[in-house]
């Protein structure tokens, strides 16, 4: 007995916490596993490891703080040696515990935690804990003992009892201890697992008085103070179900019990206590399985408002559930978080504090050289003083100039505080220091970057990381505020200070030699811009094929491309023809981006032509309307595009200018000093020069004089140059930005700052900006002459620099001031485009004059729109020019013109013709006009072709709308026909004529039926060709029966439809499968299938019952099935003794089971009758007296006491499911249709009670009872309920044998439907059978079904087909009458005409079910054996196989002919002992013959990159070979045994590694096996990469040519080859480095020169490419693109204009009188256009241009254009 031990256990406890206590002043570990520290000397566990040092070390941190800094992850944690009083916060991180280890302690804290110590912050994951008996009986999961305070601790998982101690209790909870757990939660899965049942178990618990306890908190051992504590866990089926299967057990004076609860408290504690405690009642309801004295005993174990903990889930998930938690700062609650419940979220505020240290002043300085690697080696070094190394691949120690970076460190200091974290920082005193009182302990190095003067990046290297400290008591009033605190260590800036050196431009003597080097490298630049064809073309150059900023800033540096003065000519006269060009094809340019539309001003305006010349589009104007949606510099750009010339734009008013340039100035003026850092900034100020020093603008005079002397101030670096910082690795020249250079520079120029006078700034230690210039323009020719570090963008733009200082140091027009240009037609477009009606007839005259004194080449390049207004003005035709242009820009673009446009063109051309050859010569888009027409006659023509097509499409669509239906279709020769003549006619129609026939999917849909028909046709004559099929024909009938099965399962499903005799074919196959499927399986097949067509005594077929029923419409009856039922149960037994494989070739199971499941609805139809028959079990008595017989065994469940008194109802019981609503108190209904049962008429017959001829109704009135004398009279007893009839009994019984009838899956089926029925029959027999005529009956029902059975097996003994009848019947009479063999014994039955008894019939029917079970069993023993022995005899079995054949034969012969007869392998068996026989006659001639001769010819052949396949020649009577492989100095080892080929594939072969190969055969003889000898040297063999096969080498453009290939099976990529002859030498052009990559551009190849290609693959092996073979060599050639050429007519002129080439340097244009003539050249450009004229009206002239290009002093032409025809005009 263990009454006391847990009395006990508190004892012990309260013992070792006085150990602990103890052992805390006296054990010291060493301390050599101390954990790391923070910034704040907190101690971090970082690790899993980190966190079992803490527990073996756990007496180190008392009164210290230790933080959790990750999630981390545990698993056998030690035990602790000492408790615990420091502080364990877990910052919110998680800890994972999984472990199926037996031990004692499983908690996840496994040490006490004393008075001094907390526990806070941390989710407790316990994935798996596992909690064995046997080890301890009480376990806690994660405090072992808190006698101290956790809080804030979220705890989830699952725990598992292992109960394995039979005599040990089992008490489990998640703490204990006498301290206090608040704000947590806890969700814990309880499971029980044992090897014993859960009966055992709580046999367990009441014998040997074992207490369980399960609880998600503590458990009856805990003396925990909780408060704010809530639990959501739950626990397991096993748990329930000990639960059941105890309470039965429990008595009075039972000890042991089952507790599982939320939580309890210890009866020896005083002080524990809950406060605002909760747990889901819903998902976890208390169990409490005890006695009553141990619920009396256990009541001081509860606390007492523990009823008001259980809530239900809903209030669980309610926030207002919650009284006293904190949802601010501690708890939250949200239905998308945690499933609803709250949880513990400590929503402290975090404040990051930046600290840096504290430097000296560094002054500037560098050992390294100015002209250090200057211009050398530009992968190491860019610029003075960025030393640069490449290391392992990298760049190495930018910018590390030895030690002068080095800086003094002299303390720590807070940087970058808000004005919240200064006025935290000032209310809790707190102030960063070092560790130690020696800065070099704490810091290893520090360096600052001296790029800049002023305030630079520190770069510091610490040992030890600073620490805030607190004022006394302010750290932890800040945490209860809610704060804590990080240090977050930057590097911050020191002060960098001037060194004073005096540099070369300090004395001005020097100045002339830096003017004269900037000139210099102006030309330097715009000529490296020239050698890029940054200047296009030189013939033909234009907007479209140059760089528009080159152009801008060569004409501003007085840059001349090509030496050509007549350039920047042609270069607007191309481009004022591109940009008409673009209009007539509908771009509009006004919308372009305002940068690009302002450089294109601007390059206009530099080269001395006036933007309003160009007449296509407004571009002042559209530069002024700053449409574009960039943000960057777009008003500035639009500003310096209008002003530099001097212009106005109406879309962007002086006024509005104007005012830009205050609010530029003020911002300017109140900029941050961050602005100035970044050079580029100065774009948006240089336009302020249109202002500066200007009357009424002393704010931008102001403003830019400010920013002119911050500039150097904060944005130059120390060196002199500029760079932004950050910037310094993100440009091509460490730390000298030249784009940030030339800003600079030109902002001091256009303002008029010399930069070599050291007092304006632009001078740091000595270096001057142009010194950084000068650094990155070799204008010394110290290596080449060129430029360096600004090659990969905007290359001009370092020149603009330039060119603004040396406009400064000339002192001429700045830069952006565009006076020193002359444009000699701005005045004349003033003159002009000042007309109005208003003027005089001399300021016309003066515009003429002045347009008439332009020389020619100013006159053609002038704006046509801006003459047409002179014109108007002098004679008026102003209304009809303008009428004309806006006529032909109204018509829509060639490619979008229909027929109804055609009005519009003619008036347009009607309206040109109408003006004169002045006139004319000003319509600016008469090109467009020509275009129109051209295309108009195009459509016209196509418009009559409709018409016709039209017509043709009508015909064809009335031809398919005479067809017959699908319906009516059939193969009649004229239909099919009919629809070949109308495919015929629909083939012959164009293409846009068949888009026409609307109805042609009829007719294809028509045509497709054809062969659906003749297909159908086909298979109906293969059937009939089957003909009758009978057992002497049915094998030569299956090839025919099989093709028309092969033809039939080919159709689609509507051909099937049309194979009308079908049915004939099923026919034949039943037959053939019963003939030759597997023996058994073909029983069983067979005996199904005359389930569907049963088989006569003569052979004849006829339809079986469920084909009968079938015709029946799916109703079976008992007509049709009554002769089945037990048919149908043999098959489904023959089918149960089928392995899964033979049963998967049972292709008419689901006739058997359409069988079983029409038996089902009878039997159950009639049962369900049968059952509603009887009287209410609530409203009839047992029998009292004593009965002579024994229950039978299955009712002895069944009470069969006298039932509790009941009212009887009026309208019978009321049943849960409805089943027995016509159950009446004392009548029965007429049973439903006969069973295989006595039916009810036959009952009646023999009580001699009358039956009505007629069925009863349901609600018909049936007259009482008669009780008679030849009724038996019950005892007295219970008077309110009445005895059992006779007819009763009968009934009773009746029903009870035809239930037990059922088959097992019929009873739970019919149990399931019919629950209320069975379960008031089942009261009924256990009633009935205490009555002697009751009882009588049920045993003379089961007697007289006995020689029923008996009758038909008397005269032919039981067999394998009737042998699961009788065997199920006798089961059934050894089941349901155990006990009644004596009382049944004699019973009289009759068997046909002899009366026997019913001892006699069971004798009877168990001895023929014994022996026809033996020679069953027999047989399958049998069966089974052949099935295993092998069917292959060969030397290595042949014994084994005949010592088999002996035993087996030893069965078989022990067998009985039943027996014997009843086997299905009897043939295979024979099959066999004739392999054996066979193969013994030829083992005999072979067993001498196999001579161990080696394999010759041995030869290897590489497949792919890891395949090498091994070949040899057949060995005389090998059985094999085996196959080896070595490396050049390795040793052969096998690669493969039992190789039957003569060949093997060895795919595991390294690419490019030379292997060895060798062979030996074997043979087995007889007992034994020989090997033969084998090459000892081998044969090589190399796995390698395939050839690659070029697909094709093809021109991209003039100078790009494409290969492509196809991959390489193993490939890591590819290398390609080229060469200028196909038996040349090759050399390498470049290479992929994926599989994929199978295509490469040659982007150097000259136009029209012939390549030849190769490539080959390669595999990258322990780091080396190993390559394939080469491919064959392809040939490419790099061609010019065709032109897209277009043509019109004017009068007796044709009009050509073509598209700009690529490269190319003219074009040349053919002409011929017909399509596929002669073409003849007829001109040579450079241009895009010309005009062929004084040709014959009415002639049709046809076109074709290519380009060519110069290469070598060769001409190397392109393809031709699309030839092109125009009628002349």
């Amino acid at each position: 007995m263990k009454k006391k031990k847990k009395e006990k256990k508190i004892l012990y406890q309260l013992i070792f916490s006085a150990f602990l206590l103890f052992s805390n002043a006296y054990l010291v570990k060493a301390n050599s596993d101390i954990l790391s520290q923070d910034s704040t000397g907190k101690y971090c566990i970082n690790t899993e490891q980190d966190y079992y040092n803490f527990i073996e070390n756990i007496q180190n941190y008392n009164n210290k703080t230790v933080i959790l800094c990750n999630d981390i992850d545990i698993s056998d944690v030690p035990e602790a040696t000492s408790s615990f009083g420091g502080i364990l916060n877990g910052k919110g991180h998680t800890i994972t515990y999984a472990s199926k280890e037996a031990k004692e302690n499983i908690a996840v804290f496994p040490f006490r935690i004393n008075d001094n110590g907390i526990v806070e912050n941390i989710n407790v994951q316990i994935d798996e804990s596992y909690a064995y008996n046997s080890e301890t009986d009480e376990f806690q999961t994660v405090f072992s003992q808190c006698d101290g305070i956790a809080k804030g601790i979220t705890i989830k998982g699952n725990v598992t009892c292992i109960y394995d101690d039979e005599d040990e209790d089992v008490s489990i909870g998640a703490i204990e201890g006498n301290g206090t757990l608040m704000d947590s939660s806890i969700a814990i899965t309880y499971d029980l697992q044992s090897e014993k049942t859960i009966e055992e178990i709580a046999e367990d618990i009441v014998e040997n008085d074992l207490e369980f306890e399960f609880c998600q908190l503590g458990t009856a051992y805990a003396g925990i103070t909780y408060q704010n504590c809530i639990g959501y866990g739950q626990y397991s089926e096993a748990i329930k179900s000990l639960a059941d299967e105890l309470e039965p057990k429990i008595e009075d004076n039972t000890w042991g019990n089952l507790c599982v609860s939320f939580t309890r408290k210890s009866f020896y504690s005083t002080s524990a206590s809950a406060t605002n405690c909760y747990y889901d009642k819903e998902n976890m309801p208390d169990i409490k399985i005890r006695s009553e004295y141990i619920a009396n005993r256990d009541n001081n174990k509860e606390f007492p408002n523990y009823a008001d903990f259980g809530k239900t889930t809903s209030e669980m998930k309610n926030q207002g559930t919650y009284e006293g938690f904190d949802f601010n700062k501690k708890w939250t609650i949200s239905p998308e978080d945690n499933n609803g419940y709250p949880y513990y979220n400590l929503q402290t505020e975090e404040i990051t504090l930046k600290v840096q240290a504290s430097t000296e002043p560094k002054v500037w300085s560098t050992s390294v050289p100015r002209d250090y690697n200057r211009f050398v080696d530009y992968a190491k070094n860019y610029h003075f003083p960025y030393q640069v190394d490449i290391i392992d691949g990298e760049k190495k120690n930018i910018y590390d100039d030895g030690n002068n970076n080095v800086v003094n460190v002299i303390g720590v200091k807070f940087t970058d505080l808000t004005d919240e974290q200064q006025s935290i920082i000032e209310k809790y005193g707190i102030e960063v220091v070092l560790p130690s009182d020696d800065v070099k302990k704490d810091i290893k190095s520090a360096t600052i970057d001296t790029s800049f003067l002023g305030e630079r990046p520190l770069s510091v290297e610490w040992i030890n990381m600073p620490i805030l400290k607190f004022k006394d008591g302010k750290e932890e009033q800040a945490e209860e505020d809610g704060y804590s605190f990080k240090v977050e260590v930057v590097d911050g800036t020191g002060e960098v200070v001037d060194n004073g050196a005096k540099g070369n431009s300090s004395n001005p003597s020097h100045w002339p030699s830096y003017y004269e080097k900037a000139k210099k490298a102006c030309n330097i630049i715009m000529n490296y811009c020239q050698n890029k064809n940054a200047f296009g073309s030189k013939e033909s150059p234009s907007y479209e094929n140059t760089d528009i900023w080159a152009i801008f800033t060569a004409a501003r540096c007085g840059y001349i491309p090509y030496g050509d003065t007549n350039y920047f000519d042609k270069w607007f006269a191309n481009t004022k023809e591109y940009l008409q060009l673009l209009k007539n094809q509908g771009t509009d340019v006004s919308q372009w981006k305002t940068t690009e539309l302002s450089k294109l001003i601007l390059a206009i305006e530099a080269i001395g032509y006036d933007p309003r010349d160009i007449s296509s589009v407004d571009l002042l104007s559209a530069v002024g309307s700053r449409k574009s949606t960039e943000l960057t510099y777009t008003t500035v750009y639009a500003i310096n595009a209008i002003k530099a010339g001097g212009y106005t734009a109406d879309t962007f008013k002086d006024t509005e200018i104007n005012q830009w340039a205050h609010d530029t100035a003020k911002a300017l003026s109140n900029a941050e000093d961050k602005i100035f850092a970044n050079a580029d900034n100065t774009i948006g100020w240089q336009p302020l020069i249109f202002w500066y020093k200007k009357p009424g603008y002393d704010d931008v005079t102001e403003a830019v004089d400010k920013a002119l002397h911050k500039l150097p101030a904060i944005a130059q670096r120390s060196t002199g140059s500029f760079c932004t910082p950050g910037f310094e690795t993100g440009c091509m020249s460490y730390g000298n930005n030249a784009w940030n250079d030339a800003q600079a520079m030109l902002f001091a120029g256009t303002f008029g700052v010399n930069v070599l006078d050291s007092s304006s700034g632009y001078t740091k230690n000595g270096n001057n900006i142009l010194d950084a210039f000068f650094d990155l323009v070799d204008v010394d020719g110290v290596l080449d002459g060129s430029i360096h570090g600004f090659t990969n963008y905007d290359v001009p733009q370092i020149a603009r620099g330039l060119d603004a200082f040396i406009r400064q140091y000339e002192n001429t027009a700045s830069f952006w001031e565009f006076t020193d240009v002359k444009v000699p037609t701005k005045s004349v477009n003033d003159m002009i485009l000042a007309l109005n009606d208003n003027s005089t007839k001399e300021e016309i005259e003066a515009a003429r004059n002045a347009y008439n004194a332009l020389d020619e080449k100013h006159k053609a390049i002038f704006n046509k729109d801006t003459l047409r207004k002179l014109l108007a003005a002098e004679n008026g035709k102003g209304d009809s020019i303008t009428k004309v242009i806006a006529a032909i820009d109204a018509l829509p673009a060639a490619d979008k013109l229909t027929l109804e446009d055609k009005d519009a063109v003619v008036k347009a051309r009607n309206l040109y013709d109408a003006l004169d050859d002045e006139a004319k010569s000003v319509i600016s888009n008469y090109s467009k006009l020509t275009e129109a027409e051209a295309r108009i006659k195009e459509l016209e023509k196509g418009q009559t072709q409709k018409e016709k097509d039209k017509a043709a499409a009508e015909k064809v669509v009335a031809a398919i709308n005479a067809l017959p239906s699908s319906d009516a279709l059939t193969l009649d020769p004229y239909i099919l026909q009919l629809l070949d003549n109308i495919q015929a006619e629909y083939n012959a129609l164009t293409e846009a004529q068949k888009a026409l026939v609307t109805n042609y999917s009829t007719l294809q849909y028509l045509r497709n039926l054809i062969p659906d028909l003749k297909a159908a046709a086909a298979v109906v004559d293969k059937i009939k060709a089957i003909g009758e099929v009978t057992s002497d024909n049915y094998q030569k009938k299956q090839a025919l029966v099989i093709e028309a099965r092969t033809a039939y399962d080919a159709l689609t499903a509507d051909q099937k439809k049309r194979v009308t005799n079908y049915a004939e074919l099923e026919k034949a196959e039943l037959f053939i499968r019963r003939q030759s499927t597997d023996a058994k399986v073909g029983y069983v097949i067979s005996f199904i299938d005359e389930l569907n067509i049963t088989t006569s005594s003569t052979g004849a077929l006829s339809d079986g019952p469920l084909k009968l029923t079938e015709k029946n419409n799916n109703v079976p009856t008992e007509k049709i099935w009554n002769s089945w039922k037990d048919y149908v149960a043999n098959a489904r037994v023959l089918y149960n003794t089928l392995d899964d494989q033979q049963k998967a070739q049972v292709t008419n199971l689901s006739s058997l089971e359409k069988a079983e499941g029409y038996l089902y609805q009878l039997k159950s139809d009639a049962l369900k009758a049968m059952l509603k028959a009887l009287p209410d079990a609530e409203t009839v008595r047992a029998y009292e007296a004593p009965q002579p017989t024994t229950v039978p065994a299955a009712q002895e469940a069944v009470q069969s006491e006298e039932l509790p008194a009941q009212e009887v109802p009026a309208e019978g019981s009321d049943f849960s499911d409805g089943s027995a609503d016509a159950f009446t108190s004392d009548i029965s209904e007429q049973p439903a249709a006969q069973m295989d049962i006595q039916s009810s008429e036959d009952i009646a017959d023999v009580s001699n009670e009358e039956t009505p001829d007629s069925v009863i109704a349901d609600e018909a009135e049936v007259p009482d009872a008669d009780f008679s004398t030849e009724e038996e009279i019950p005892a007295a007893g219970d008077t309110a309920k009445r005895a059992l009839t006779e007819t009763e009994l009968k009934q009773i019984a009746a029903a009870k044998n035809a239930y037990d009838q059922l088959t097992e899956t019929e009873e739970t089926k019919f149990r399931s439907e019919n629950t209320a029925l069975v379960e008031n029959m089942e009261k009924l027999i256990a009633m009935a059978l205490t009555y002697e005529k009751g009882q009588n009956e049920y045993q003379q029902l089961f007697a007289d079904e006995a020689a029923l059975i008996y009758a038909t097996v008397k005269d032919h003994p039981v067999d394998r087909d009737s042998y699961p009848q009788v065997k199920a019947f006798l089961d059934r009479y050894a089941k349901d009458y155990q006990g009644q063999e004596n009382a049944m014994a004699g019973l009289k039955v009759k068997v046909g005409n002899q009366e026997m008894t019913f001892a006699e019939v069971i004798a009877a029917l168990t001895a023929q079910a014994d022996k026809a079970g033996k020679d069953i069993s027999d047989a399958q023993q049998a069966d089974d054996w052949i099935s295993n022995l092998p069917t292959a005899v060969t030397k290595e079995n042949i014994a084994g196989v005949e010592a088999e054949l002996a035993a087996l034969q030893k069965l078989i012969d022990s067998m009985s002919a039943e027996g014997k007869s009843y086997m299905w392998n009897a043939k295979q068996l024979e099959l066999i002992k004739t392999i054996v026989a066979d193969y013994h006659i030829e083992l005999a001639g072979k067993q001498d013959a196999f001579k161990a001769d080696m394999p010759a010819n041995l030869q290897t052949k590489a497949l792919n990159y890891k395949t090498i396949q091994v070949s040899w020649s057949s060995v005389d009577n090998a059985d094999g070979y085996i196959v080896y492989r070595r490396t050049e100095t390795g040793s052969w080892k096998k690669i493969a045994d039992q190789v039957t080929d003569i060949f093997y594939k060895d795919q595991k072969a390294v690419t490019g590694r030379v292997y060895y190969y060798t062979v030996r055969a074997y043979s087995y003889t007889w007992g034994g096996k020989t090997v033969s000898s084998y090459n000892k040297d081998g044969v090589i063999g190399k796995a390698t990469l395939g050839k690659v096969k070029i697909a094709t080498a093809a021109s991209e453009n003039y100078n790009t040519i494409r290969v492509t290939w196809n991959k390489v099976f193993g490939a890591n990529g590819y290398r390609v080859y080229r060469s200028t002859s196909k038996n040349g030498k090759y050399t390498s052009i470049g290479s992929t480095a994926k599989n994929s990559a199978v295509t490469f551009l040659d982007k150097k190849a000259v136009t029209g020169t012939t390549y030849y290609y190769k490539v080959r693959a390669y595999r990258n092996v322990n780091g080396k490419k190993v390559y394939g073979s080469y491919s064959i060599a392809v040939k490419g050639k790099a061609v010019l693109s065709a032109p897209s050429l277009s043509v019109g007519s004017t009068s007796k002129t044709a009009v050509l204009e073509w598209s700009r080439v690529k490269a190319a340097d003219g074009y040349q244009v053919y002409a011929s009188a017909s399509k596929n003539g002669k073409y003849t050249r007829i001109k040579t450009t450079k241009g895009t256009g010309m005009t062929e004229e004084k040709l014959a009206t009415g002639k049709t002239r046809y076109y074709k241009v290519r380009a060519y290009r110069k290469v070598n002093g060769k001409t190397v032409y392109g393809s031709f254009s699309k030839v092109k025809k125009v009628v002349i005009k």
